[in-house]
């Protein structure tokens, strides 16, 4: 029994309480007010889930409080009794991170923590019911107190087979039946495989494999015999092949040096002869004081290029500051000037065009056309003035009576009309005026504006002007400068062409010289290998005496020898020890394919064994299988047998208690077109479908047996119903039966109901505890909870 459920921060609850006892308890309020909240946190505490989360409907951060405030931790509490013994379970949600703690405790005692799935298994085996029958048998959600009716048909049967986990049974068999066919069609492939065996033609083929096996033996054994013989024989004509092409190469070598040596004697008797020719009869003595006369003038050329490289440096050096020079007086200062000028005198030209079309003095003239202006403005606003007063005065004019208000004289309407006629003819003068002056003003105002835009480039332009002559006079001072940079720079060209030229006829005498002293310096050089040569000389003729005469002792040993004879003798063995070899390879071969070949032949045959034992192997076990299937079947139909012989005997247990009317005496579930229906019984003993004859009413009570049957038949160790929003689809009188069917007879059965409704009128099937659930959410406030 549910004793007590807490919600902190569950969807709209903040901070609820409430407390269950047995009987039929409570939950009323409107739609959105929070009743469903408190049993899907029932069973959120109790199995970790509820059915709008298992469904995806809802995520794990819905259930978490987002109005009227966000909050980031939702925790719910438990408490049930059950075998005398009390439970509370703990489950904490946090946003982001899931379920991060969970808890059962036995009284005070912490039976487990804080891993979510070991306290719901732990749970299930207390309850000894698991989620799947708590959602299906004993929670109907909201407005499905008839959700077994309203199941097409051929779905009711999946539904409940899954329930009662029948359905195992079925997808075992049906496994079954695919590894029957699976194995049938394994045996029927190895069947093939031994008919299309000729077994006796297979044996005969091994046996000819063998015959030829050993024929093939004994052959290569024979030219493996003659293979050896062969290769002893070409040892020994190898060992006296290669002393003969030794005594061979060491003739070659010998000839070789003899040629070598005497080429040498040759090269050392010319030396020897070039050397002496060279000398001349001078001593080394003369030779030394000639190359010291050579080093002494090479040391006063070289001093004499040095001189003359650093007057040639120094001109290098002056020809490039005075080069500097006339590229800047060029390329800056000059050129700078020379634009600058010839700006200032295209403005000079530009002055003079001004005074062609201005006159000389522009200026005197632009302010003598000012003036003009200013008085033609002056009259314009005198008679401005003048137009406005005699406008006036005809006005007053025409306003006069009888007489004059000046000399009070009486003013008749010939004199009035004289002064009108008079007055209008000064406007039309006075306007005249105006006009012609506006006209000259305009053409005036039109000459000034151009003329002052001349007067200021005019300014402009003389005091653009006024340096001009300093400006010439600077350049002319440039130019000066320049023609004399550019006479030095000439001066200096032609001084340093004069020294490169001296330096160039220096360098070659010094080259000359330098060239004498080296072939003078390679004579003496050479004078002491005269003498090594002569001594090597002596040597080169003993050692060419030696060399003939190891020639001749080679020849001798070689007389009477045919090495090609001996060679082709040699080459004839190695090809025949190699058509051998080869030959033995083949055989070697033939015999390793004949040797794989009897291996496939007797593994074929050995296989066609093993198929036909594996074939009644299968046959076997086909047979097992067939046998298994049926037991499968009949254990479907049996469990679904006593399944619907426990509900109906408990329907009509608790019929009578629940149903007080005589028209229907039974209810039963049936299994009709391979699908169950719920029938009730009428008088006269006939069933009819719950379905389509019985009235609202007496359908909510044949659901709501059927309810409490699969409960007490499938959950009898809990005892507990929870009906979300029952009273769907229902008129007032079927809920007033409804209502006093949980009052007056459902505790008989069920110790514990949970009723959530928005309809008032059940508060009156409460026997245990009832709360009222309200929420305002127009302004998305929280879930309050009060006892009725």
């Amino acid at each position: 029994m549910i004793t007590k459920v807490k919600l902190k921060n569950f969807r709209s609850h903040l901070n609820s309480e409430l407390d269950f006892s047995r009987g039929t308890n409570a939950l009323v309020g409107i739609l959105g007010s929070g009743k469903s909240t408190v049993m899907n946190a029932l069973t959120f505490g109790l199995f970790g889930t509820f059915p709008d989360l298992q469904t995806k409907k809802v995520k794990l951060d819905d259930i978490i409080m987002n109005k009227p405030s966000v909050k980031n931790q939702a925790e719910v509490v438990v408490d049930f009794t059950i075998d005398g013994k009390n439970y509370s379970l703990m489950r904490v949600v946090e946003r982001g991170k899931g379920t991060t703690y969970s808890e059962i405790r036995e009284g005070d005692r912490l039976l487990e923590a804080p891993n979510s799935q070991r306290v719901t298994e732990l749970v299930e085996k207390i309850l000894k019911v698991n989620y799947d029958l708590f959602s299906k048998a004993i929670y109907s959600e909201q407005n499905e107190l008839d959700y077994f009716l309203t199941l097409p048909k051929g779905e009711r049967m999946r539904r409940i087979d899954n329930l009662l986990t029948i359905d195992k049974f079925e997808k075992a068999r049906s496994s079954t039946v695919t590894l029957i066919n699976k194995l049938v069609d394994r045996k029927l492939g190895k069947q093939s495989i031994i008919e299309q065996t000729d077994v006796e033609e297979l044996k005969k083929l091994i046996d000819v494999l063998k015959e030829d096996l050993d024929g093939l033996k004994k052959n290569k054994f024979e030219v493996s015999a003659e293979i050896e013989t062969l290769d002893k024989t070409k040892k020994e004509l190898e060992i006296e092949l290669k002393r003969l092409e030794q005594l061979n190469k060491d003739l070659i070598y010998y000839k070789e040096q003899d040629k070598s040596l005497e080429s040498a004697i040759e090269e050392n008797k010319k030396f020897i002869s070039e050397i002496e020719g060279l000398l001349k009869g001078k001593t080394p003595k003369d030779i030394e004081d000639r190359m010291k006369q050579f080093s002494e003038k090479i040391k006063e050329i070289e001093n004499n290029i040095k001189k003359k490289r650093s007057e040639q440096e120094k001109l290098t050096e002056l020809i490039s500051e005075t080069k500097t020079k006339i590229e800047f007086l060029e390329k800056d200062k000059m050129k700078k000037l020379e634009s600058e000028i010839s700006r200032k005198l295209s403005i000079k030209d530009m002055l003079v065009d001004i005074r062609k079309t201005y006159g000389e003095k522009p200026l005197e003239k632009f302010d003598k056309e000012k003036e003009m202006l200013e008085e033609i403005i002056k009259k314009l606003s005198s008679l401005t003035t003048k137009l406005s007063e005699t406008k006036t005065i005809l006005e007053q004019v025409y306003e006069l009576k009888d007489h004059c208000p000046v000399c009070l004289s009486k003013l008749t309407p010939t004199k009035k009309r004289t002064l009108i006629e008079k007055q209008k003819k000064n406007i039309e003068k006075i306007e005249k005026e105006i006009k012609v002056l506006e006209k000259e003003e305009k053409i005036k105002k039109e000459i000034l504006s151009s003329f002052e835009e001349t007067v200021d480039r005019f300014k402009q332009f003389l005091n653009e002007v006024k340096d001009l002559d300093d400006l010439q006079k600077q350049l002319k001072e440039l130019r000066k400068l320049y023609s004399k940079y550019e006479k030095n720079l000439e001066s200096y060209q032609k001084n340093f062409n004069a020294i490169k030229l001296e330096i160039s006829n220096i360098q070659r005498d010094l080259e000359k010289t330098q060239d004498e002293q080296k072939n003078l310096s390679y004579l003496y050089s050479r004078i002491p290998e005269i003498e090594k040569k002569k001594s090597r000389l002596v040597f080169l003729n003993s050692r060419i005496e030696d060399v003939k005469r190891s020639i001749d002792e080679i020849n001798k040993k070689l007389k009477g020898q045919d090495i090609e004879k001996l060679r082709k003798e040699f080459t004839e063995i190695v090809s025949k020890k190699s058509e051998l070899e080869e030959r033995l390879k083949n055989l070697s071969q033939i015999l390793k394919e004949k040797e794989i070949r009897k291996n496939e032949e007797e593994e074929k045959l050995k296989m066609i064994e093993t198929q036909k034992a594996e074939v009644a192997r299968l046959e076997k076990t086909i047979r097992d299988f067939k046998i298994f299937e049926k037991a499968l079947v009949n254990t479907q139909t049996q469990l679904r047998t006593e399944f619907i012989d426990a509900v109906n005997y408990t329907m009509n247990e608790i019929w009578p208690s629940i149903y007080p009317y005589e028209d229907f005496i039974g209810v039963a579930l049936n299994i009709e077109s391979g699908d169950y229906v719920l029938q009730l019984k009428d008088r006269m003993g006939r069933w009819v479908s719950a379905d389509g004859i019985a009235s609202g009413g007496e359908r909510s009570i044949a659901c709501l047996a059927l309810r409490i049957a699969f409960s007490l038949v499938l959950a009898p160790n809990l005892k507990m119903l929870i009906l979300d929003e029952p009273t769907a689809n229902l008129d007032s009188r079927s809920i007033t039966e409804l209502a006093a069917t949980l009052r007056e007879r459902i505790n008989e059965f069920i110790d514990q109901t949970f009723l959530i409704t928005h309809q008032r009128e059940l508060e009156d099937a409460v026997t245990g505890n009832a709360y009222r659930i309200e929420r305002d959410k127009s302004i998305d406030g929280v879930t309050k909870v009060s006892v009725i």
